[in-house]
Protein backbone atom coordinates (compact mmCIF):
# COMPACT_ATOMS: atom_id res chain seq x y z
CA UNK A 1 0.00 0.00 0.00
CA UNK A 2 1.37 3.46 -0.86
CA UNK A 3 2.86 5.36 2.08
CA UNK A 4 0.40 8.26 1.68
CA UNK A 5 -2.55 5.94 2.34
CA UNK A 6 -0.85 4.14 5.19
CA UNK A 7 -0.33 7.52 6.89
CA UNK A 8 -4.00 8.43 6.39
CA UNK A 9 -5.45 5.21 7.78
CA UNK A 10 -2.99 4.05 10.46
CA UNK A 11 -3.79 6.84 12.90
CA UNK A 12 -7.09 8.67 12.45
CA UNK A 13 -6.48 12.41 12.39
CA UNK A 14 -9.26 14.61 13.70
CA UNK A 15 -7.98 17.52 11.61
CA UNK A 16 -8.90 15.71 8.40
CA UNK A 17 -11.83 13.62 7.30
CA UNK A 18 -13.05 10.71 5.21
CA UNK A 19 -15.91 10.96 2.73
CA UNK A 20 -17.77 7.70 2.15
CA UNK A 21 -19.43 7.80 -1.27
CA UNK A 22 -22.28 5.33 -1.15
CA UNK A 23 -22.72 5.94 2.57
CA UNK A 24 -23.71 2.47 3.72
CA UNK A 25 -24.06 1.30 7.30
CA UNK A 26 -21.18 -1.17 7.59
CA UNK A 27 -18.48 1.03 6.09
CA UNK A 28 -19.63 4.18 7.88
CA UNK A 29 -19.99 2.52 11.30
CA UNK A 30 -16.62 0.79 11.03
CA UNK A 31 -14.74 3.98 10.14
CA UNK A 32 -16.52 6.02 12.84
CA UNK A 33 -15.76 3.31 15.42
CA UNK A 34 -12.09 3.42 14.43
CA UNK A 35 -11.97 7.15 15.12
CA UNK A 36 -12.22 8.60 11.63
CA UNK A 37 -14.18 11.83 11.10
CA UNK A 38 -16.66 10.53 8.50
CA UNK A 39 -18.80 12.43 5.99
CA UNK A 40 -21.39 10.12 4.39
CA UNK A 41 -22.12 11.07 0.78
CA UNK A 42 -25.35 9.80 -0.78
CA UNK A 43 -24.64 8.56 -4.25
CA UNK A 44 -26.80 9.53 -7.16
CA UNK A 45 -26.80 8.44 -10.73
CA UNK A 46 -27.72 5.39 -12.73
CA UNK A 47 -26.77 2.19 -10.99
CA UNK A 48 -26.30 3.83 -7.61
CA UNK A 49 -27.68 2.31 -4.47
CA UNK A 50 -28.58 4.04 -1.28
CA UNK A 51 -28.09 1.76 1.65
CA UNK A 52 -28.78 2.42 5.28
CA UNK A 53 -31.34 5.10 4.44
CA UNK A 54 -28.56 7.44 3.37
CA UNK A 55 -30.36 10.10 1.41
CA UNK A 56 -29.21 13.72 1.30
CA UNK A 57 -30.33 15.60 4.39
CA UNK A 58 -30.71 12.47 6.49
CA UNK A 59 -28.43 11.49 9.36
CA UNK A 60 -26.43 8.27 9.34
CA UNK A 61 -24.98 7.27 12.71
CA UNK A 62 -24.89 10.86 13.91
CA UNK A 63 -23.38 12.23 10.71
CA UNK A 64 -25.25 14.42 8.23
CA UNK A 65 -25.51 12.80 4.80
CA UNK A 66 -24.49 15.22 2.06
CA UNK A 67 -25.70 15.10 -1.52
CA UNK A 68 -22.41 15.27 -3.39
CA UNK A 69 -18.71 14.88 -2.80
CA UNK A 70 -18.28 18.59 -3.56
CA UNK A 71 -20.50 19.28 -0.51
CA UNK A 72 -18.02 17.90 2.03
CA UNK A 73 -15.83 20.34 3.97
CA UNK A 74 -12.35 21.06 2.63
CA UNK A 75 -10.65 19.11 5.44
CA UNK A 76 -11.70 15.82 3.85
CA UNK A 77 -8.50 14.17 2.58
CA UNK A 78 -9.77 10.74 1.61
CA UNK A 79 -12.76 9.74 -0.52
CA UNK A 80 -13.81 6.09 -0.26
CA UNK A 81 -16.00 4.90 -3.13
CA UNK A 82 -18.52 2.11 -2.50
CA UNK A 83 -20.75 2.57 -5.56
CA UNK A 84 -20.91 0.88 -8.97
CA UNK A 85 -18.16 1.75 -11.48
CA UNK A 86 -20.41 3.94 -13.65
CA UNK A 87 -21.29 6.11 -10.65
CA UNK A 88 -17.67 6.25 -9.47
CA UNK A 89 -16.59 7.41 -12.92
CA UNK A 90 -19.34 10.05 -13.07
CA UNK A 91 -18.38 11.49 -9.66
CA UNK A 92 -14.63 11.43 -10.35
CA UNK A 93 -15.26 13.36 -13.59
CA UNK A 94 -17.34 15.94 -11.69
CA UNK A 95 -14.69 16.60 -9.03
CA UNK A 96 -11.57 16.44 -11.24
CA UNK A 97 -9.63 19.68 -11.09
CA UNK A 98 -11.86 21.08 -8.32
CA UNK A 99 -11.47 18.77 -5.34
CA UNK A 100 -8.64 16.24 -5.25
CA UNK A 101 -8.73 13.98 -2.22
CA UNK A 102 -6.85 10.71 -2.08
CA UNK A 103 -9.14 8.18 -3.78
CA UNK A 104 -9.87 4.74 -2.31
CA UNK A 105 -11.80 2.46 -4.67
CA UNK A 106 -13.49 -0.34 -2.77
CA UNK A 107 -13.84 -3.72 -4.52
CA UNK A 108 -16.68 -3.48 -7.04
CA UNK A 109 -16.50 0.32 -7.37
CA UNK A 110 -14.20 0.43 -10.37
CA UNK A 111 -13.45 -1.00 -13.79
CA UNK A 112 -10.62 -0.35 -16.27
CA UNK A 113 -12.10 2.99 -17.35
CA UNK A 114 -12.33 4.21 -13.73
CA UNK A 115 -8.78 3.04 -12.95
CA UNK A 116 -7.29 4.68 -16.03
CA UNK A 117 -9.06 7.96 -15.32
CA UNK A 118 -8.29 7.98 -11.59
CA UNK A 119 -4.59 7.27 -12.08
CA UNK A 120 -4.29 10.03 -14.68
CA UNK A 121 -6.17 12.70 -12.72
CA UNK A 122 -5.64 12.02 -9.01
CA UNK A 123 -2.28 11.92 -7.26
CA UNK A 124 -3.12 9.16 -4.77
CA UNK A 125 -5.28 6.15 -5.74
CA UNK A 126 -5.79 2.73 -4.16
CA UNK A 127 -8.04 0.19 -5.84
CA UNK A 128 -9.28 -3.26 -4.90
CA UNK A 129 -8.34 -3.36 -1.24
CA UNK A 130 -11.17 -3.16 1.27
CA UNK A 131 -10.54 -0.26 3.64
CA UNK A 132 -12.25 -2.19 6.45
CA UNK A 133 -9.44 -4.75 6.32
CA UNK A 134 -6.69 -2.14 6.07
CA UNK A 135 -7.62 0.18 8.92
CA UNK A 136 -6.38 -0.59 12.44
CA UNK A 137 -8.53 -2.95 14.47
CA UNK A 138 -10.31 -1.40 17.42
CA UNK A 139 -13.12 -2.47 19.68
CA UNK A 140 -16.33 -0.72 18.62
CA UNK A 141 -17.45 -0.35 22.23
CA UNK A 142 -14.13 1.30 23.14
CA UNK A 143 -14.41 3.80 20.29
CA UNK A 144 -17.94 4.85 21.20
CA UNK A 145 -17.12 5.06 24.91
CA UNK A 146 -14.14 7.29 24.22
CA UNK A 147 -16.46 9.46 22.09
CA UNK A 148 -14.19 9.54 19.08
CA UNK A 149 -17.13 10.81 17.09
CA UNK A 150 -16.41 14.55 16.91
CA UNK A 151 -16.14 16.30 13.57
CA UNK A 152 -12.85 17.68 12.41
CA UNK A 153 -11.73 21.27 12.34
CA UNK A 154 -10.85 22.92 9.01
CA UNK A 155 -7.78 21.33 7.57
CA UNK A 156 -5.70 19.88 4.89
CA UNK A 157 -7.33 18.69 1.67
CA UNK A 158 -6.27 20.29 -1.56
CA UNK A 159 -9.23 22.32 -2.73
CA UNK A 160 -8.49 24.22 -5.92
CA UNK A 161 -10.30 27.51 -6.08
CA UNK A 162 -10.12 30.39 -8.48
CA UNK A 163 -8.17 33.37 -7.15
CA UNK A 164 -10.33 36.28 -6.00
CA UNK A 165 -11.08 38.71 -8.80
Amino acid sequence: MPEHFRALIDAPDTSSGVAVVGAGDALTVDLIAKGFPVWPVASSGRGATRTGGSTPGSVLHGRPVVEHLLSVPPEVELAVFAVPPAVTFQILCQIAGIFEPAVWLQPGSFDHRVLDFAHHVFEHVVAGQCILRQTPEIEVKEAFESRRLAFASPGLARLKRSPPS
